[in-house]
C-alpha cells in the first residue's frame, strides 16, 4: 500500500532543471490495494494484507480501504516506518515516471500461522513480487503460496520486482503458482537475449504453472502455456489515456475473477484486458478512486 502523489509535468525534470507541474493529486493506490479495489467493484470480496506506517499516510489509507470495502483487518501498523510514498509524474500522452519509497511495505512479515488462518477463508491467492524485495528476503510470500497450495487453492503472482531484480528468486516458486503475471518490459528483462516466447513458454513449464498472462498494453496480452501462446488483442482502445497507472493490477484483478467464476484462460485475458483499459481513463489506480481529466 501507498499514498501516490500525481503530478502532470509537461517534460521531466533534468539535473538542475525544475519543473512546474501542472496540478497536483494525491490517492491511494500500491499493487496490492489496487487489485484488491478492482476486485470489489467486480463483486469479488478481497482480504488484504499489506503494511503501513503509524503516520497521517498510514491514517488516510486505513479510512480509504474501509470505504471502498475491502477488508483490511490484516493491514498492520509499522512503528517507526513512513507509509509508503509513490511520486508519479503524467506526461500529456499519458506516460509516467515513478520516484518511490516503499517504507513499511518492506517490513511485512506474515507467519505460516497467520498464512494458515487466511487461507481458510478465501479460495484463491494473489500475490505481488515485490514481496521478494522486502526484509525477510521473500520468505512471506512462501509462507502464504504454500498454505494456500497445501489448502487447495489456486494462486498468483505477478512477477514485478522478482524479473527485474531478484530472477534468483524464481527457482523458489515452483510447484507454488497457478498463474503468473507479468507485462512485457519485465519478460524482456527477464530473458535477455532469448527469444521472448520460448522464454516465457519454458518459465511457465519450470513453475508448473498452468498459464503465463502477459501484459502488453495497447496490444492486449498474451496467453502463454508450456506448449501454445495466443495473443488476445485489445478490443477497448483508449487512444488518449488519461494515466496508465495501476491498469496492470486491474488487468490482475479482472482475469483472477474471471478464472475463479470458471471462465476459460482466453476469456479471462478479454476481462482483463477490458479492465485494464477502464483504469486508464481516469487518474489514480485505485478502481473507487476514478476521477476524469
Amino acid at each position: 500500500m501507498n499514498v501516490d502523489v500525481f503530478l502532470r509535468v509537461p517534460t521531466l525534470p533534468r539535473l538542475d532543471v525544475s519543473v512546474a507541474a501542472r496540478s497536483a493529486r494525491t490517492g491511494p493506490g500500491g499493487v496490492a490495494g489496487n487489485a484488491a479495489s478492482h476486485l470489489v467493484r467486480l463483486g469479488v470480496g478481497a482480504v488484504l494484507i499489506a503494511a503501513i506506517g503509524n503516520d497521517v499516510l498510514g491514517e488516510y489509507l486505513t479510512t480509504r480501504l474501509r470505504e471502498a470495502g475491502i477488508d483490511s483487518s490484516r493491514v498492520r501498523v509499522v512503528e517507526g516506518e513512513s507509509t509508503g510514498v509513490m511520486v508519479i509524474m503524467l506526461l500529456p500522452n499519458g506516460e509516467k515516471a515513478i520516484v518511490g519509497y516503499r517504507g513499511a511495505n518492506e517490513c511485512l512479515r506474515i507467519t505460516r500461522e497467520e498464512c494458515g488462518e487466511v487461507v481458510t477463508s478465501v479460495n484463491h491467492v494473489h500475490a505481488s513480487g515485490y514481496m521478494a524485495l522486502n526484509r525477510d528476503r521473500g520468505e512471506s510470500l512462501l509462507n502464504l503460496l504454500s498454505e494456500a497450495v497445501g489448502a487447495g487453492l489456486t494462486t498468483s503472482v505477478d512477477l514485478e520486482g522478482i524479473a527485474t531484480q531478484a530472477r534468483y528468486f524464481l527457482p523458489r516458486l515452483k510447484g507454488l503458482v497457478t498463474y503468473v503475471f507479468m507485462n512485457k518490459a519485465e519478460a524482456t528483462e527477464l530473458c535477455g537475449s532469448e527469444p521472448l516466447i520460448t522464454c516465457v513458454q519454458n518459465l511457465t513449464k519450470s513453475l508448473g504453472a498452468a498459464a503465463t498472462f502477459m501484459k502488453l498494453g495497447r496490444e492486449g496480452s498474451a496467453v502463454i502455456t508450456a506448449y501454445r501462446t495466443e495473443l488476445i488483442k485489445q478490443e477497448e482502445v483508449i487512444h488518449e489515456p488519461i494515466d496508465t497507472t495501476g491498469a496492470g493490477d486491474a488487468f490482475n484483478a479482472a482475469t483472477i475473477a474471471s478464472l475463479i467464476k470458471g471462465a476459460s484462460l482466453t476469456e479471462a485475458a478479454r476481462e482483463g484486458n477490458r479492465a485494464g483499459a477502464y483504469a486508464c481513463t481516469y487518474l489514480g489506480g485505485f478502481a473507487v478512486e476514478g476521477v476524469s481529466r
